[in-house]
């Protein structure tokens, strides 16, 4: 990422930035994940092209996120997205064997509780 001119973010070692004119490209990365966001698609593909002389990469994505560390993302018509792990859940409850609901449990919460 740095011999691309990227800078580390300050705040996270695995957020890079790197700016050129008015665009910039943020780059998340955690092991072999990564995303990429940037108001240069021209940017994005030239940055993905000089990992390509290194690295053996995949875009699987078309350009929308999918799947990034377990969490499911789906983008709405109006541009927002919803991110949800039901993917991930379900891969635990079938690890650990919990594959019926006659399995489960409620869990007590005050009626009527709202998160916003």
């Amino acid at each position: 990422m740095q011999d691309f001119g990227c800078k580390a973010a300050s705040e996270d070692d695995c957020v890079f930035v790197y700016k050129r004119g008015e665009s910039t490209l943020i780059i998340a990365t955690v092991v072999d994940d990564m995303i990429q966001v940037s108001d240069s698609q021209e940017l994005i593909d030239e940055f993905n092209e000089h990992l390509k002389k290194s690295f053996i990469i995949t875009d699987n994505l078309n350009g929308l996120i999918k799947f990034f560390l377990g969490v499911h993302f789906k983008q709405h018509p109006d541009g927002g997205f919803m991110a949800n792990q039901t993917v991930q859940i379900e891969r635990m409850l079938a690890k650990f064997g919990v594959t019926d609901e006659s399995e489960t449990n409620n869990t007590p919460m005050l009626k009527g509780f709202t998160i916003f």
